[in-house]
């Protein structure tokens, strides 16, 4: 029997082989095959379609101010981001909020769902929440971090409690995104620890296509995949690249993303002369990533933990590097250090530290042994972790108890 579910997230492919919320429609995809069908709400962004399928997922893109030029909260990177760069963006919050929920309440009335499933605590799960109340249907939100770790002002503290405990069931993405939500509902029911998934058995065939990005003489290659944000610990790898220059190492850093710091980091990696051996890649189609790993040396994640709180909470792009068989220098914040664990099967180093984050990758890069039996212990428990056909089995069989 086949069951629709509708799905809120503010993060979703724009079209085909995008990689913004590509974790969202990977889950949605796999349920089919459980018998679950995703009807995906979420916010309009320039230059995509207002509804599509795409491969047997329903995507409605509901608009929120006119021209569409102006749809730009989401579907650029981290929306909270976006809002603190633009001084103008934050106006655009109310037709944005009020435009979901409407959306949301008339799919309700038109179609005959067993569950919402709400990506992020707010606003799409306090939205599921409160449409819940008035079809009485259940509801599972997912949390992902930093939809947790942000947002610490009371109000919004009391409307993501409000959130946690009238949900059906809560799902939390790594064991410090659980800490941080029982640390705001501490006898919190029915919370459940599901990771997002990645490819559970990813291709690395040598694509030739790459190598002008990746140099065509192939000195050790230091990966970064991720948003170009600060948050991200861009600055920390570039100030470490220049740490590995003056010891005369040979390598070439490849940094593959987009983001709203991007033109900063690239006039950064001028004035600490790393730029010769630096390549921006800008954003690629998740199915081209696999091509980068191939070619990667090492995988570099110095994420920060920034001013309002944010940390990683899982970090998919690690997982992918680590089920890529690709080594991995992280730093020891939020979920990270339960994949990575130091020394076994990867390296840690502390945030905002060059000179650590240059040693860790030194090593790696020098000692090709510890590089491969850290990379072969990372494979194997990531894909055991967070494998996408173990997560998609995990959340059919949540969806499966929670409507009977």
């Amino acid at each position: 029997m086949n069951h629709t579910f509708l799905c809120l997230t503010s993060s979703f492919p724009r079209w085909p082989e995008d990689h913004e919320g590509n974790f969202v429609f990977q889950l949605a995809k796999g349920l089919l095959s459980y018998g679950w069908k995703a009807h995906i709400l979420t916010p309009h962004v320039p230059g995509s379609l207002h509804q599509e399928e795409m491969e047997g997922v329903l995507v409605t893109r509901f608009r929120y101010l006119v021209p569409e030029g102006l749809e730009t909260v989401c579907g650029g990177g981290s929306a909270l981001v976006t809002l603190k760069k633009r001084p103008l963006e934050p106006l655009k919050l109310p037709p944005l909020l009020a435009s979901q929920f409407l959306h949301t309440l008339y799919h309700l009335t038109r179609h005959r769902y067993s569950l919402i499933h709400a990506h992020w605590l707010i606003p799409q799960g306090l939205m599921a929440v409160l449409a819940a109340a008035i079809f009485d249907i259940p509801t599972v939100v997912t949390v992902h971090g930093g939809d947790v770790f942000r947002l610490r002002h009371s109000a919004f503290l009391t409307l993501k409690r409000f959130t946690l405990k009238r949900a059906t069931c809560v799902t939390v993405n790594s064991p410090a995104t659980r800490q941080a939500v029982l640390e705001l509902a501490p006898d919190l029911k029915n919370l459940y620890e599901i990771p997002m998934g990645i490819p559970d058995g990813p291709c690395l065939q040598k694509n030739e296509a790459m190598r002008p990005c990746l140099s065509s003489k192939s000195p050790p290659v230091i990966l970064f995949i991720g948003r170009l944000t600060a948050e991200k610990g861009v600055e920390d790898l570039l100030k470490a690249a220049a740490i590995l220059l003056k010891k005369k190492r040979t390598f070439q850093l490849v940094i593959v993303g987009d983001g709203q710091e991007r033109k900063a980091f690239e006039a950064m990696a001028e004035e600490l002369a790393v730029a010769p051996c630096t390549r921006f890649v800008g954003a690629v189609p998740h199915r081209q990533v696999m091509h980068f790993l191939a070619e990667a040396s090492v995988f570099a994640a110095p994420s920060r933990i920034t001013r309002d709180g944010w940390q990683e909470a899982q970090g998919l792009t690690i997982a992918e590097a680590m089920a890529a068989g690709v080594p991995v220098v992280a730093t020891n914040v939020g979920g990270i250090p339960f994949m990575v664990q130091h020394q076994q099967t990867g390296l840690l180093v502390p945030p905002q530290c060059p000179e650590r984050l240059a040693d860790a990758l030194e090593l790696l890069i020098s000692n090709s042994k510890m590089a491969f039996q850290m990379a072969e212990a990372g494979r194997n428990f990531i894909l055991n972790y967070c494998g996408q056909s173990r997560i998609t089995a995990s959340f059919a069989e949540l969806f499966a108890k929670i409507t009977g």
